[in-house]
């Protein structure tokens, strides 16, 4: 079961940083990017706004942040409330078309329905922007049984994040397995005693998706090319 207790205990191991990774892969894939100073970027899935203030200070970038939970986003309010957030689902958000340079979801795909969030966040996407995602994705499909990503929350397999981001109009432009990220945060979890599987699967209010034996963690990005394939 998730709890308060398990969160702080995730924190203090990562940092802060509620994901594999951390801060350092955000880094690597802003690097990879190279967004200009000033850009316009959505972190879709903000939680308490750390990645929020870190685009705006230390890189100069116009950012704005949505997450689904009020008590995460009243959290990055107290702490900073200056920060740009609205509260929204990644399937329905409030902004107009082409919006963004660059857009951030970072552990919150397979929290959502990926198939209408995906088609959302190359909404908002300008021509030519990037999608930054880090996920778990499922290495063994024949172990747990997914769907197509559109009606529910899961973890995806590879082949099935591919077509729906083809299917949206984002090309793949970068992919890296940075499964050995998620071994070492479970590893150090173990030790605190805490569950891997509540930590990063049930990690929020309301997550409920299948549990993936032996899952997988990748980093993406895509570039929105505007031409959808089937």
């Amino acid at each position: 079961m998730w709890t308060m207790e398990n969160t702080e205990i995730f924190r203090a191991i990562t940092g802060g940083w509620l994901r594999p990774g951390g801060i350092a892969l955000t880094r690597a894939a802003l690097a990879l990017c190279r967004f200009q100073k000033g850009g316009v970027i959505l972190d879709a899935g903000c939680g308490t706004g750390a990645t929020c203030r870190r685009l705006r200070d230390d890189h100069g970038m116009a950012v704005c942040g949505v997450d689904i939970s009020q008590s995460l986003l009243g959290g990055a309010h107290a702490q900073d409330s200056s920060l740009r957030l609205a509260r929204a689902s990644l399937e329905s958000l409030p902004f107009p078309g082409a919006t963004f340079d660059g857009i951030l979801c970072e552990c919150v795909l397979s929290h959502t329905a990926a198939a209408r969030a995906l088609e959302e966040l190359a909404r908002v996407l300008k021509p030519k922007g990037f999608l930054v995602l880090s996920d778990l994705y499922v290495t063994d499909p024949s172990g747990v049984a997914t769907g197509d990503g559109a009606d529910e929350a899961e973890v995806m397999g590879l082949d099935c994040l591919g077509r729906l981001l083809a299917g949206c109009g984002l090309r793949t432009v970068h992919f890296e397995d940075r499964t050995a990220d998620l071994k070492r945060l479970s590893a150090e979890l173990i030790l605190t005693g805490c569950s891997p599987t509540d930590c990063l699967i049930s990690a929020g209010p309301g997550s409920g998706h299948c549990v993936p034996d032996r899952p997988g963690y990748y980093l993406l990005i895509a570039e929105k090319t505007g031409e959808r394939c089937t």
